[in-house]
């Protein structure tokens, strides 16, 4: 995507799928699963029935709320990843899968043959500490 500009949508109370003109589908998501009383919230079921609304030939996933097991340690070491989340990048394939909801396990994973990035920027004090991730990949 170097040196284009593309203008993606943005997503409030539902879920995206956008066609780059260079034919890459993204598929977008605001929710996650619940965290206190903020907004776009939901439990795994729910998620589950999210993740079932993602095109088959999705190149890259864009969700709040990361997968379970990649991007999803807290402070204290637990895991609150999404088990909905994780079964998609299993079930669907994407190459990308891109996350920010848990600030303090920022980084990039791989698995399945999908590219995990936690791409948050912040840290939980909501001080700017993480560099911005590049990547180059082909599509």
């Amino acid at each position: 995507f170097v040196g284009q500009k593309y203008i993606l949508p943005y997503i409030t109370d539902n879920c995206e799928t956008v066609v780059l003109s260079n034919g890459v589908k993204i598929w977008c998501t605001p929710y996650s699963l619940e965290f206190y009383n903020w907004a776009f919230n939901c439990d795994e079921e729910t998620l589950n029935k999210i993740t079932d609304t993602i095109p088959q030939d999705v190149d890259i996933v864009v969700s709040h709320g990361p997968p379970n097991c990649f991007g999803d340690k807290t402070l204290n070491g637990e895991r609150v990843g999404s088990i909905a989340m994780y079964e998609a990048i299993i079930k669907y394939k994407p190459k990308l899968f891109v996350t920010a909801h848990i600030h303090e396990d920022c980084g990039i994973f791989q698995y399945n043959g999908t590219t995990i990035v936690n791409a948050s920027l912040l840290d939980l004090s909501y001080s700017l500490v993480n560099q911005p991730i590049y990547l180059n990949m082909d599509f």
